[in-house]
């Protein structure tokens, strides 16, 4: 029998190239990971059993049949890798050692087979078979987790700085620790290798994975955001996923033009790039930091109380005692809950106070912290003065100073011996060359510089407002940059240089489309932002849910519905209700109250298959038995991949009833011009407004 199995392998390696392996039996090749550690197991044992003969006689009478079992083993295992190789043929140095030493193994016990296990030519088989099962599982290990697998952890990391290319420090470890287990230039599936940039813009037998006909096109983009259960989802399944701030970062740097050479130091700290990258940076930091502290830890529940919506206070690193805070919400900023961050004094070494309201007297405060290494005060109160206090922060190597109002008579503060990193840009800073000159260990960086012969975008306005507000309250916009005009449309139409200008609230009936640009002299005009908000509705007497949620998707449950929490458009495991396979069916009882108004809200992700509702049905009863159609639409569907998007259904009604049923039903078949054309479509719905 062997000798038979052996003949069919050794046709199988002389027509290797000519096979052509139909689709029903390509999963016999996918089991090759699954059976090739039997026959490196074994060789091992036969090489113990006749190494310690003496020792093992037991062992050695049956070592014939150990063997016999163990060549059975490595042909099935070769045969099903030779099947495996060609369901997309790859042509490599790796791969080609991995194969050849495979076959070698293979050989070499077969021939063990028909040799007298007492013989001396035997036992040098035996031990030649060691080096080679060696060689086969390192080279196979080089395919599926990349050629320096084995010694990465010697190679020296190296230093990333904000002048690192961001491709480079952080989008190119992304894909190298998630993706080129399977797209290296010896393992190339789908023809698509991304272990470089030029590789990875080149693309793969898809065709470009970067950008398609827009960002949200991109295959790149597309692969990694389609739902888990997809089968061409990526990574796949039983692979390490991507988080979501990875994810953000492919998208942010996708969308700004996939640039190789762009770095940290080229971008404003608004800009969505810079707060991704930094996101994935103080990750990294928490996960690769190796200083060792002359602190203990701080005490765990006082950590957990300083912990609040506004103040957020974490380890850096679980196997470090070090902290690092940062504040939110600029309305919410008290100096008394920076004086409470004494309690960790000696712990806290990073410190994040963008945007909020601190000032030259809250230096005292922070001079304090005399282990602190990362100061951020971008776009705060700070005049400059106070930063004489923080000179007895000495173990400080970041600071950053950005969007104040300090200038050069501010920076004598810092002894130029001292290690330190200081971010200027949109400061009062005139004499940047003399800085420079004179920077001693000081590294000074000032970003872009705006003047009227190089002009640069805006960035856009931001809406503070929540996007659900109290019947009292309007639209509040607002620009970090001082001097910038705000113009806005309430009417859905564009904004621009003649739209009214933001100067107060905005109030509103219901919901608003709002859309709004930001205008600065000497500067380029920002992009549009656009944001429907709601004032709250009202309350249902009772709310059922008459289907099933899909299980993947169920958010906080019926609670999603009316909890006045918006789903993020980028995270659709957050508050959104996922239906697929029925549809979505909400029963209400709205009592004595008269409704004229209901509105769904639910968010498309087309190349995800999220889409909008296919068609909408609203019925309505008095007593709750017999119910009547009241109004029945289909809904318009994309005509091709776009934006990520959250809209609504708007439903009027024309006949007030207490009891009220909305169907809002999936895609049925996906159209012809999508990838997953004929599957079913997904509905991610949100909140649910009366008015």
């Amino acid at each position: 029998m062997i000798w038979l199995f052996s003949a069919l392998f050794v046709f199988l390696i002389v027509f290797e190239n000519r096979l052509s392996i139909p689709e029903w039996f390509l999963p016999m090749g996918r089991m090759h990971p699954m059976i090739l550690h039997f026959p490196i197991t074994l060789v091992i044992l036969i090489g113990v059993v006749v190494i310690f003969e003496k020792k093992l006689p037991d062992f050695t009478h049956g070592i014939r049949l150990l063997v016999l079992i163990t060549a059975l083993v490595a042909l099935l295992t070769s045969v099903m890798g030779l099947i495996l190789s060609r369901e997309d043929p790859i042509s490599s140095e790796l791969m080609n050692l991995h194969k050849w030493s495979a076959i070698i193994l293979t050989f070499l016990l077969i021939i063990l087979t028909g040799l007298n296990q007492r013989s001396t030519l035997f036992r040098a088989v035996v031990y030649l078979c060691i080096p080679v099962v060696t060689a086969a599982g390192h080279f196979g290990a080089g395919l599926t987790h990349g050629k320096n697998f084995l010694v990465e952890p010697w190679f020296e990391k190296p230093d990333i700085s904000e002048q690192s290319p961001i491709f480079e420090a952080f989008i190119s470890p992304i894909l190298r620790k998630k993706c080129t287990s399977c797209h290296n230039p010896d393992k190339m599936k789908g023809r698509l290798d991304l272990t470089t940039f030029d590789k990875l813009a080149d693309g793969g037998k898809s065709g470009s994975v970067l950008i398609g006909d827009t960002p949200d096109s991109s295959l790149l983009l597309y692969r990694i955001q389609l739902p888990f259960t997809h089968e061409d989802h990526m990574p796949p399944d039983g692979r390490v996923q991507l988080n979501e701030n990875e994810v953000q970062l492919l998208k942010a740097w996708i969308h700004s033009n996939a640039d190789p050479l762009i770095s940290l130091s080229q971008l404003p700290p608004e800009d969505s790039l810079f707060i991704t990258t930094t996101l994935i940076r103080n990750e990294w930091i928490k996960i690769n930091k190796e200083k060792k502290y002359p602190f203990d830890y701080a005490d765990y529940d006082l950590v957990h109380e300083l912990n609040n919506p506004f103040r957020s206070v974490a380890l850096l690193s679980p196997d470090a005692p070090a902290l690092e805070a940062s504040f939110f919400v600029r309305s919410a900023f008290k100096s008394e809950s920076l004086e409470k961050l004494l309690n960790v004094r000696d712990q806290l070494i990073s410190l994040d106070l963008s945007y909020m309201p601190v000032n030259d007297e809250d230096m005292i405060t922070i001079s304090k912290f005399h282990n602190l290494e990362r100061l951020v005060l971008n776009f705060t109160d700070i005049n400059g003065p106070g930063l004489e206090k923080l000179s007895s922060c000495t173990s400080l190597t970041s600071l950053s100073l950005s969007g104040t109002s300090i200038d050069e008579s501010h920076l004598v503060y810092f002894d130029s011996d001292s290690k330190l990193d200081i971010y200027l840009w949109e400061t009062q800073v005139k004499d940047k060359q003399k800085l420079l000159r004179d920077t001693g260990n000081i590294n000074y960086h000032f970003g872009y510089n705006v003047n009227d012969e190089d002009p640069i975008i805006l960035t856009p306005p931001i809406l503070v407002s929540d996007l659900i507000l109290p019947k009292t309250e309007g639209i509040v916009l607002e620009h970090m940059l001082p001097g910038v005009e705000i113009r806005y449309t309430r009417d859905g139409s564009a904004p621009d240089s003649l739209s009214s200008v933001f100067t107060s609230a905005i109030d509103f009936e219901e919901d608003l489309q709002i859309r709004a640009i930001a205008f600065k002299n000497g500067w380029l005009k920002s992009e549009e932002i656009k944001s429907r908000v709601y004032k709250e509705g009202k309350i249902a007497d009772s709310l059922a849910l008459l289907t099933d949620i899909d299980e993947k998707y169920q958010a906080s449950g019926l609670n999603s519905l009316t909890n006045l929490v918006r789903g993020d458009i980028s995270d659709f495991a957050s508050e959104w209700l996922a239906f697929r396979n029925n549809p979505i069916n909400i029963w209400m009882d709205v009592g004595s109250q008269e409704i004229h108004r209901i509105v769904l809200t639910y968010g498309s992700n087309i190349g995800a298959y999220i889409m909008p509702p296919q068609r909408i049905e609203i019925w309505g009863s008095e007593d709750n038995q017999t119910f009547i159609l009241l109004s029945k639409f289909k809904v318009i569907q994309p005509a091709d991949y776009g934006s990520n998007v959250e809209d609504r259904i708007n439903i009027e009604i024309g006949s007030a009833k207490r009891y009220y049923k909305l169907i809002a039903f999936p895609v049925n078949k996906l159209p012809d011009w999508h990838s997953g054309k004929g599957e079913k479509g997904w509905l991610f719905v949100d909140e649910l407004f009366l008015f």
